[in-house]
Parts: C-alpha cells; sequence; structure tokens
C-alpha cells in the first residue's frame, strides 16, 4: 500500500507548525483552517524544477533562484495540492513571493538552523509518521488524550490528578467537577509546573523506586496524595499525580491510578518521537568534537557555540565492570534510558553515548551551577540500573579549551570516581590527586626504567621487605609522624623508625631529603602491592 492509499496518514499542518516551531521556523504566510489542512510527506525541489502531484505535500524550496522563479514554484506547488512551502532563510521572500504564496492558498515558511534540507525532510517526515494510526487499526494518541486520561481517573478517585513529565513540568491535569482541590495543585496548574519543595527530591524519589503507588499523608493545608511512575519498560517518563478522596484510596481508585499511568506512557512516548532526529544530529555533533574527527566547523555551527559562553561536559559512567554480554547490553541500554532523562531535563543539552558513557554538553553563563544541577539529579535518579551510576564534571568557564580536552578531563574524573566509589558526582578539583596517581602509573608502566630498581625489587623480596614498604607508605600518609603511623600500624613507635632505616638501607634513598621523598612515595603509591591511603 503506498502512501496515496492511505487516507489517514499524516497530521494537520496546525500541528505539524507547533511542533518545529522551536526549530527557528518562523511563518511569513499565515495557512488558512491550518487545522483542516493535512500534511502527509516531503518533497525537496529547486526553483524552476517540476513538482509532482502531492495532496497534502510539504515543499522544500532548496538550492538558489530568482524571484521569479521561486514565484512559479509557489504557485506550481499549489496547484499540485502542497500545503506549504519552506524556503531557507535569508532567500527571496519578497513581498511579492509573499502575495504570491496567500494569492494561491499556500502557507510559506522561513527555515533558519543548523539542519541541511535533507535532515529537515526526515525531521518532518519524522512529526508527519508520528501521527499515523497505529497499522492494527486501534486508535491513535492524541496530543488530548493526556488530559482525557487525567479525566478518568479523577472520575474515579475524587480528587484532582496531573500528569507530570520528568522535569516536574505538569503537562496535562483533571477538570472533573466537584473533584477534590488544594492551593497546591492549583497553583501547580496555574504555573504548568509543580511547586518547588525542599523534599522534592526525596519524594519523586520515592515514586520513581517503587513499581506501585506511593501515598502521601496530609501535610498542613496540602491535601493526601498518591503517585505512581509513569514507565516504559524500565525507563522512567513521568509521573502521574492523584489528591486521595474524602476516604482514602481503594483497591479499585489504585487501579484507576496504575491504569492512568500505562496509558500516560504510550502518549508520551508518542511525544518524544518527533524531535529525536534533531537530538540525535546534535549528538552526532558532539561525537565528532569529543573524539577529534570529523569538520569541527560544521560541529561547533550545528551546537551553536560561542566562544563568550561557558560551558561543561559531564560524563556519565557506571561502576564495575560488565561481567557477561548480557550486563554489558544492559549497561548500553542503562546508558540510553540515562541520556534520554537527561533529554528530558534539559531539552537544550547536547547529548551522545559512547563506549557505555553519557556525554553531555551544556553552555551558559552559570554552567557550573547547572552541570551541578544536572549531575545531582541524573544520578540521584534510582532504579533501573545494572550497576551505580557516577557523574563527572569538566567545566570551562573561558570557553577556550578543545572538546577533546573536556572529554579528557572529563574520563579521568570519572574513572577516578568509578575507583573510589564514596561519592557520586565530582570535578578535577575533588579527585585531583587521584588522577595524577593514575596519570603517573600510566608513564611509569610506559616506562618502566624510570622506577627505582631497589624499590621494586621490595615488592618482589621478602614478606618482611614488604611489610617494611608498607610502613614507609604509612610513615608518609601520617605526614611524617612516628608516634602516628606507629597507631595506624599497631606496632611500637621503636619498631617503624628499624623500618624506616632499614628501607633506606635496602634501597640507598635518604628519607630527609624532600625530593627523593616524593620520589619514593609515588612508586609507593603507584605499585599494586601498596594500598592507596
Amino acid at each position: 500500500m503506498n502512501l496515496s492509499d492511505r487516507p489517514e496518514a499524516g497530521c494537520s499542518l496546525e500541528e505539524l507548525l507547533q511542533r518545529v516551531l522551536p526549530l527557528q521556523v518562523t511563518v511569513l504566510v499565515e495557512p488558512t483552517a491550518a487545522g483542516a489542512l493535512f500534511v502527509r510527506s516531503t518533497v525537496i525541489a529547486g526553483p524552476g524544477e517540476g513538482l509532482p502531484d502531492v495532496s497534502g505535500g510539504i515543499l522544500l524550496l532548496a538550492g538558489y533562484g530568482d524571484v521569479p522563479q521561486i514565484e512559479a514554484s509557489v504557485r506550481e506547488a499549489a496547484e499540485r495540492g502542497f500545503s506549504a512551502v519552506f524556503l531557507r532563510a535569508g532567500a527571496s521572500a519578497t513581498p511579492t513571493v509573499l502575495r504570491t504564496a496567500a494569492e494561491a492558498g499556500v502557507s510559506l515558511m522561513s527555515f533558519d538552523s543548523e539542519l541541511n534540507w535533507r535532515e529537515l525532510a526526515a525531521l518532518l517526515d519524522t512529526v508527519i509518521e508520528s501521527h499515523w494510526a497505529p497499522s492494527d487499526g486501534g486508535p491513535a494518541v492524541g496530543v488530548e488524550e493526556l488530559y482525557v486520561i487525567a479525566d478518568a481517573v479523577a472520575a474515579t478517585i475524587g480528587g484532582s490528578v496531573s500528569i507530570e513529565d520528568l522535569a516536574q513540568r505538569v503537562v496535562a491535569y483533571s477538570s472533573v467537577p466537584g473533584q477534590r482541590i488544594d492551593a497546591v495543585r492549583s497553583e501547580g496548574i496555574l504555573d504548568r509546573s509543580a511547586p518547588h519543595d525542599p523534599g522534592d527530591r526525596e519524594r519523586y524519589g520515592r515514586i520513581l523506586r517503587s513499581d506501585g503507588v506511593v501515598r502521601f499523608e496530609r501535610d498542613g493545608d496540602e491535601l493526601a496524595r498518591a503517585a505512581m511512575a509513569i514507565r516504559a519498560g524500565d525507563l522512567p517518563l513521568g509521573t502521574i499525580w492523584a489528591i486521595e478522596g474524602e476516604h482514602g484510596v481503594s483497591a479499585r481508585d489504585e487501579a484507576a491510578l496504575r491504569q492512568g499511568a500505562q496509558l500516560a506512557a504510550l502518549h508520551m512516548l508518542r511525544a518524544r518521537g518527533p524531535l529525536e532526529l534533531h537530538h540525535e544530529l546534535r549528538g552526532d555533533a558532539l561525537r565528532s568534537l569529543i573524539d577529534g574527527t570529523g569538520n569541527a566547523d560544521v560541529a561547533r555551527t550545528r551546537l551553536r557555540l560561542r566562544d563568550d559562553v561557558p560551558r561543561a561536559l559531564l560524563a556519565f559512567g557506571f561502576g564495575g565492570t560488565a561481567a557477561d554480554q548480557s550486563e554489558s547490553s544492559a549497561t548500553a541500554r542503562a546508558a540510553q534510558n540515562v541520556a534520554r532523562q537527561i533529554t528530558a531535563l534539559r531539552p537544550s543539552a547536547s547529548i551522545t553515548v559512547s563506549g557505555g558513557v553519557v556525554y553531555v554538553l551544556l553552555a551558559d553563563d552559570h554552567v557550573s551551577s547547572a552541570a551541578s544541577s544536572l549531575a545531582e539529579s541524573i544520578t540521584g535518579i534510582p532504579g533501573g540500573r545494572v550497576r551505580r551510576l557516577f557523574g563527572a564534571l569538566a567545566v570551562d568557564h573561558d570557553a577556550t579549551r578543545p572538546l577533546t580536552d573536556l572529554r579528557a578531563e572529563a574520563d579521568d574524573v570519572l574513572e577516578a570516581l568509578v575507583a573510589r566509589s564514596d561519592r557520586p558526582t565530582a570535578t578535577l578539583r575533588d579527585v585531583r590527586v587521584d588522577v595524577i596517581l593514575r596519570h603517573v602509573a600510566a608513564e611509569l608502566t610506559r616506562t618502566p626504567w624510570l622506577r627505582d630498581t631497589e624499590i621494586t625489587r621490595i615488592f618482589t623480596a621478602s614478606a618482611r621487605n614488604r611489610e617494611i614498604a608498607g610502613s614507609v607508605a604509612a610513615w608518609f600518609d601520617a605526614r611524617f609522624e612516628v608516634s602516628r603511623a606507629a597507631q595506624a600500624l599497631q606496632v611500637h613507635p621503636n619498631t617503624l623508625r628499624y623500618r624506616l632505616r632499614r628501607f633506606s638501607e635496602l634501597t640507598g634513598v635518604d628519607l630527609e631529603d624532600a625530593d627523593s621523598c616524593l620520589s619514593v612515595w609515588l612508586q609507593l603509591r603507584t605499585h599494586s602491592g601498596v594500598p592507596a591511603s
């Protein structure tokens, strides 16, 4: 079956414009009855080129042409059944071209974005595809469906219902007559955002961790609530909240809330689709910049990077290593889920996934606080993960460092975080010593002749000599205080003094020389035989 055989395929021009207007699309000639105009496919052609008959088509007028050629193409598009014509911003959208479009009854758009024509066509087709009826003939989830779901759940429970995305934005709410409601819910509906509360992170964390309904008791003027996570598999999409009825929440009410969450997941999955191509293109550009491959100027243009705006690169990774192929696949899937969560919280961020690590680029005048907030939010969302998640931050306040350097810094911090496993997020300042020691260890492995052979020999000699090396390391950790080091080792101070002298005798190193102590300390800390402090 071809496209012309499918009258249900496509969406209204009005719906299409609502979805793509954020991507620098300007309406030059207002469409007439846009809600009734159906768009079904895109065609790319240059001015003066012949056009096919496409009912509900969108003409992407690529290339260059003079005003008469553009006018002729606009008229032909209208005659062939096209609903809209897109021009590149800066093209000859003269008053006569605008008048021609208005007289022909075709909508005229100006497109100003880093996307090329084929990418724009793919994006528009994705939007159109998202509105096609399912192949099994079942009802497609429409724009108003979330409101219908909220009303249905509220009618059962008796209290106001709201549906929120992961950024705690209210995307739909009930309006059933007589429903119980309080000032907090009213404020959220008016602001289209859940009112901020210091306990929000803990409350949302409880909901996202749970597979069932979570209840919150009445708190002052805030009525008791029941909530549930909206998920597609193990991918969190948002939450559904209901103010409890006069007599609490019954099993029937919980069933209604659960069914509402399942239906809402269908809509929220469909709503994510149209802009995923745009995010994927930005992700490809980010990957080329952090890898140092491809055309850097094109990638920077696509990401709209400016030299006067601070930036930060975040790296999110999982602790431990995958034990087998199935766990490795689960890690890759979990990384994709993390990327989707970040997209929901920061739609303007550029995101790419490489080797199970999620890289996120932020550009903002207050990028340090924005990056820290995002890292804490993402690492604080539990559930559905194969291993613990860590977030590393590399910030460039002057916007002068190449992204390859930021990526190297973020990778270093992430590696140190995973090894330490004592905190979820960090910057280089927090783990600098760990990072430096890892680099020193790598260099000493690459150039083993830099190690002192006498010190190295200690680790392959008797257990007694290895004990001496460990005692020297403990003395360093105690800042050269014999009594503290002896206490940590649970030996007499004179025993420790003997071991220090014996170390000098075995290696020929003067432990009273600061430079010699630095060399010994680095070699001890980077040798597998001595545990890090």
